[in-house]
Parts: C-alpha cells; structure tokens; sequence
C-alpha cells in the first residue's frame, strides 16, 4: 500500500451530518448556458474587475446540519448462527440451538422480533424480498428439503415446493427461485407478485448433470451446472424470459463461487474478480479471496469482505467496494472476529464471535462507511495527522504535507472523504486518492506531474464530462487569427484552443504553485490549474464562470472585492454525483 494511507481509521461516531441538497433536486447550474449572447461584455467586466480590485482571499464554505449520524448498531446476540439475509428494512437469521433449528425476522426499524418457524429437523438458506421471507426447510436431517415463503402483510405462510428435494432458494423483486432435485436438477421461478404464485419450470439440466450456487438478482438467474467428468459451466439466463441460457464461464477442476449484482459478476477463486455480465470488459481483480465464503457479501452496488487491513499489518479489515465507481476503502478498520456478513437494501450486516461462544450480530448504514462518512473526533492530537471538525475527516502523511504547502483551505477547500483508492483504467491500478471541495489528491510518486508524490487530478475535465458541457458552446474550440486571438490582457493556448482573459488571466497567473524563485507564474499556473478548457460563460444564477482542467473559476458580483472570486467546489460536486453524499 502506498505510504500516504494514514493508518487512523476512527471508529464512526461523528456529531452531525453534513446537510447538503439531494443531486436529484439540486439546481443544475453548470448544465445549460444561459445569458450568453455577449462574451464580450462578460470581458469587458472581467477587465474592470481586474484593474479595480488585487484578489488576494478566496471564499470558502462548509455546512454542517443537525442530522445525527448513527453508530453501528447492536442488533443482538445469539447462539450460533448459521445463516443471515437482510433487504434493508428486515433481518433474518437461522439459529442452530442444539435440539432444534429456528428462524427469526428482526425489524431495522424498531427492533420487533418474531420467530417465524422452528422445527427439530433443519432450516437452510434464507432469502427477503419485498414482503417475503423465503427458506429451505428439511423436516428431519435425512428428509427432504421443501421451499417455503412467508408473506409478512399477511402473515400467512406458503408452500411453494415439497415434491423433491427443494434446494437454494434465492428471490429478488417478485420472483423466487430454486433447484428440485429428482433424478434431473430442474430450476423452477415462482411469481410470486400473482394471487397464486404461479411455478414454473425454466431450465432442466441433461442426465447426470448438478446445478449448485444459483444466483438471483437483476432480473438475472445464474447458476453452476456440473457433469459427472467434473467439468463445470457458469450459466445465466433471465428469469422471465424464454431466452436460453448463456455460458459465462466454463473449466475444469475446484470452480469458483458466485455472487451476481446489478450487471456483474463476482468471482471468488484464489481472488476476488468482478466481470461484467455481458462479458463486455476483461474481469478486474479487486482484492485477495477471503478465507470463506461467509465473508464475502455483495448487494446491487457493494462488495464487502474481509481482508488484510492497508493500514495495519496484522489485523483484519471489512473492505468495501464501489461496483459503480470501482472504488475501494476501508469499511470498517477491525474485522477481528467477524464470522459472517450479509447486505441489502443499503446496509451492511455483520456477525461477531464473542468470549462465551455466542455471536453478535451488528448493522450500520452503507452510507455511514463510506469514505465521505465523518469520523470521530481524536482523543489526542498526533504531529503526523490532522483532524477537521468541519467535516469530520483527517488529513495526514503526503497528502497533508502537500495541502498545507500549497495554500491549504484557501486553495483546497476542507477534505471532505477519507483516503481511498481508485481504479485508473489507463494505468491498469488502484490508487490512492482523497478529495477536498476543489480538488482531487492522487497518490503517484512515479509520475513525472506529481510533486512531493501527489499529482492534482483533471477533475475540471471529469466534471465538464458528466454535466454533458463539453458539447456546450462555451467548451468548442475558438477560431479566428492568432492576433484576435491573443490581443489586449489574453493568453491563447493551441493544445486546447481556448484563453484566458482579464481578471481570470490575472487570478490564473496569481495562483499558481511555484516550486522555484526562478519560475514564471505561467508555469506555475499550469500545474496548479492546467490549461483552459472553455470560455467564460454566465450561469443562470448570474455567476461567471470557466473551467480548467484542474479548476473552476468562478466570479460573483460583490461589494467586497476580496470575495468576488472563488475555486469552484468541483471536488464536492463531482464526490456528490457518485452518490457518496448526504
């Protein structure tokens, strides 16, 4: 792990919660241009602002709501737990109590518990959907399994199998799904939305073939088929569709276990590999294979596990990872006794061995372990770290020497996540990264861009990409005569056929970093900001904006000339729009 990781990963239990507005309702400012049909009247302010005023502060800004952030929260303590589902809203566990098997359903939401069945025989693989709790139950440990479903509007429970030996029951949405085994393996679904849970069979194996490890999420079916030669083969196939099913991965030998999510599989071998479902990209290895499958555990958008910490040699981590984002990080610092982890519905579940043999069972938001979750307060201060109330995050090692050294909240912004890492498909690696309000540190030393080991990423560019502006007429190329081009207080730059005028000209050159008494404010600009990647353009709010391949700078009309200008919050924004943010 490179050596910026800071090895202070806190317990969760920070004060408040920022509050910011939902993506989905926030206005969307840098989308469409408007007031924009005389560029050179924005020049014309820019210059006047420039001769009047020597811009020497930025303007920054932070808001920290009430909302309580939660803690991980105890849940229980049982006997030996032998499986456990949760859809967000509900938990359900199967206990092995020594002369009997049960099954309880706990509510996330007020902590009501009921037992919905017990039996002296033995209850297996438990799965929740939408008003449904589904399992295996056998009878008697020699007798066969049935499907059962328990419909919990209603309270009435249902026998959806009991003709063969009923296996691996899965649901997802309003389907259900399983293995009978009689002679042939056949995969049944049940729609279980219909008054009569119509059954139905949708794939029957060949003679002498076993289907195991069946996956249900998204719409999707995939399961192992395995002949007598011990040649296996991964399939998939949609659960309501006539389709045939489709070979996603085939071999010989011990075969790899499954998880499937929203669009991807997840391999689990000797690592961890994600590949899409339609096989459009090569598999990304994202960490090491964990000792059991127990300890592996994905919903539509996360993967957990438990691992090796990056931070602390030693001692076990539950590591997180963003299937969206291909993003990696630290869940929760201290996976010592964890047995088991189950997710759903955006949390994350987790069994813990205690002294006396039993086990306890622990939850926690998703969002309160991601990187962007505040963290608690230091018990003492430590001259290698550094902790910010306003957003609950530390700053240490690298990254800290290189914020406080180049200009700091000023010019950065507060951090606003922990250290993470990020997949960079151009170099084929993770790395290290943590973002600010205005901007992203990456940890490179090899790089040729980086100083002190950090390279400032294009997040002007990134953010530009996913606001679709870069098809905006603000960002085409400008043409015309070079003199026309470069004339009165303009710097034209070829590589991306834009400039810089004016008052911006004037705070691009005055806030450059400078490595050296003998470099041009132009160099240094150019590794502070990197070069211009539109023109100024008036948003609808009435702010002047333009962008860089590192920045946005950003002026408001304003009777204090010192707060005029600003470093856009593109850090926050771009963090904002992985939906990493309150």
């Amino acid at each position: 792990m490179e050596p910026t990781r800071t090895p202070i990963l806190r317990s969760l239990q920070p004060p408040e919660r920022l509050n910011t507005t939902d993506s989905a309702k926030r206005p969307r400012t840098q989308r469409t241009v408007s007031c924009w049909s005389d560029l050179q009247s924005i020049r014309a302010l820019l210059a006047l602002v420039a001769i009047a005023v020597a811009i020497t502060t930025l303007n920054f800004s932070w808001y920290a709501g009430s909302d309580a952030i939660t803690n991980p929260v105890l849940l229980g303590t049982y006997e030996l737990v032998t499986d456990l589902a949760t859809d967000g809203r509900l938990v359900a566990l199967i206990i092995d109590e020594g002369d009997r098997s049960t099954l309880r359903v706990r509510s996330l939401l007020d902590g009501q518990e009921i037992t919905l069945a017990t039996t002296d025989g033995e209850l297996h693989q438990v799965a929740l959907a939408p008003d449904l709790v589904v399992w295996q139950e056998r009878p008697c440990p020699n007798c066969p399994g049935r499907v059962v479903a328990y419909r919990i509007s209603t309270g009435k429970q249902v026998i959806l199998a009991n003709s063969a030996d009923e296996q691996f029951p899965r649901a997802w949405g309003h389907w259900v799904a399983w293995n009978s085994r009689n002679g042939n393996d056949r995969l049944f679904v049940a729609n279980v939305a219909t008054p009569t849970m119509d059954v139905s069979v949708t794939y029957l194996a060949p003679p002498g073939h076993r289907l195991s490890d069946l996956q249900l999420s998204a719409g999707r079916l995939v399961w192992r088929e395995t002949s007598e030669d011990g040649h296996w083969v991964i399939r998939m196939q949609h659960v309501a569709g006539s389709d045939s099913p489709r070979t996603l991965l085939q071999g010989t030998g011990e075969p790899p276990v499954l998880h499937i999510t929203e669009g991807r599989l997840l391999i689990i071998d000797d690592a961890l590999r994600v590949a899409a479902l339609d096989q459009s990209t090569g598999d990304l290895t994202i960490g090491k294979s964990p000792s059991s499958r127990e300890l592996v555990t994905s919903d539509d958008r996360y993967t957990f596990w438990v691992g090796p910490s990056p931070s602390e040699v030693g001692i076990d981590a539950v590591i997180g990872f963003d299937l969206i984002t291909a993003s990696r990080f630290v869940a929760l610092p201290n996976a010592s006794g964890i047995v088991r982890l189950a997710s759903g519905g955006g949390w994350l579940l987790w069994l813990q061995r205690t002294a006396e043999d039993r086990v306890t069972l622990w939850g926690a938001p998703i969002s309160d372990l991601l990187p962007t979750a505040r963290r608690a307060a230091p018990e003492a201060e430590d001259p290698r770290w550094r902790y910010f109330p306003e957003t609950g995050h530390y700053l240490a090692n690298g990254f800290r020497a290189f914020w406080e050294r180049f200009g700091g909240i000023e010019s950065f912004g507060y951090p606003i996540s922990e250290e993470f890492e990020e997949f960079d498909p151009t170099s084929g690696q993770f790395r290290t990264v943590q973002y600010f309000e205005r901007a992203r540190f990456s940890w490179q030393p090899g790089s040729p861009a980086a100083i002190d080991g950090v390279v400032l990423d294009r997040i002007g560019v990134e953010l530009a990409e996913v606001t679709d502006l870069l098809s905006s007429r603000a960002f085409r190329p400008v043409s015309g005569t070079l003199d026309s081009m470069t004339g009165g207080n303009c710097r034209y730059f070829e590589e991306t056929a834009h400039r810089i005028c004016d008052a911006f000209l004037d705070f691009w050159l005055r806030h450059g970093f400078s490595t050296s008494v003998t470099e041009s404010s132009e160099v240094s600009a150019l590794r502070r900001f990197g070069l211009p990647i539109s023109e100024p353009f008036m948003t609808p709010d009435g702010t002047i904006v333009q962008y860089f391949e590192r920045a946005r700078f950003e002026y408001r009309a304003s009777s204090d000339s010192a707060a005029a200008f600003a470093f856009g919050r593109i850090g926050a924004e771009l963090l904002a729009r992985r939906g990493w943010t309150p």
